[in-house]
């Protein structure tokens, strides 16, 4: 792709009950693989002194500014988490932008053990990291809606890959709004190059892709918030990930929900690395 990538540092764990996520993009970006990239920027999202009552909504809001003046400079946004719900400024402000400019949407890889579905009225936990894309395909859901506005998502062109643990909502807005949904199980069994062929022909050419580091399996990537067993081997989401890539313009990269504090013997950590250099290579 040969795209200059300008790294937004979002250290937020406010969407989730539980700490340690913020902690992931200070590690990220002191990695030597980011460092040593040449023509990339650095933006770093203060996150320490927004109003309690609405953190999350400040978060993005603040997010979705930066992110929409990194695609303005010509960069790449390549968004490190933080908890997945910092996705509703980012994906919101690059749909926005990106309808604007070629006045169609662009589509959506959801990699995620998770929908993200929920909304403030069927979340049973109330966490905000469950409702980043209920509102980025229409839905109400509080505080969240006031932020994507009219950056929004076709449902016909998302796609759900790795899913595996749904709440009743989540299920009855996925048929609903009959959203395209692949388990690890159900590639497995068709095949990744069948599926990323069905992929990429729901995304269209210009996509944005959302990666939950929870859509891998919790034996290579204990390190997350809310892991479900059943996930992709590390090598299955690159395999998978490859050919989707090789097809069409990638537009936006999201990368959530590492906590290093969750971590075991180190084995997300070096997971994390491994996926992020395959992830930048095909970007720089």
């Amino acid at each position: 792709m040969n795209k200059n990538i300008c790294f937004i540092s979002v250290p937020s764990s406010h969407g989730g009950n539980i700490n340690g996520s913020e902690l992931a993009p200070a590690l990220i970006t002191n990695l030597d693989m980011v460092k040593s990239l040449k023509g990339s920027c650095f933006l770093n999202l203060d996150c320490k002194n927004f109003e309690k009552n609405n953190f999350v909504k400040s978060v993005c809001s603040k997010l979705k500014i930066k992110t929409h003046k990194a695609l303005k400079d010509g960069f790449f946004p390549f968004v490190l988490g933080g908890d997945h719900s910092i996705s509703t400024g980012s994906l919101s402000a690059v749909s926005s932008f990106f309808f604007k400019k070629n006045k169609y949407r662009p589509g959506l890889i959801w990699f995620d053990a998770h929908a993200d579905l929920n909304t403030h009225l069927t979340s049973p936990s109330g966490n905000m990291h469950g409702m980043p894309l209920a509102s980025l395909i229409g839905e109400d859901v509080k505080h969240l809606s006031d932020v994507v506005d009219s950056g929004l998502f076709d449902t016909e062109k998302v796609v759900f890959l790795g899913l595996r643990d749904l709440d009743p909502g989540e299920r009855n807005l996925l048929e609903e709004r009959n959203i395209s949904h692949f388990s690890v199980e159900r590639i497995r069994e068709e095949g990744i190059e069948n599926v990323s062929k069905r992929v990429s022909s729901i995304i269209g050419s210009d996509y944005c892709l959302s990666f939950d580091v929870d859509s891998l399996d919790p034996s290579c990537a204990p390190g997350v918030g809310t892991p479900v067993t059943n996930g992709f081997h590390l090598e299955e989401a690159i395999s998978l990930l490859d050919l989707i890539l090789k097809k069409g313009n990638l537009v936006s990269l999201d990368f959530v929900e590492y906590n290093p504090l969750r971590d075991i013997d180190k084995k997300t950590q070096e997971s994390v690395k491994i996926f992020l250099n395959f992830l930048i290579s095909k970007i720089s």
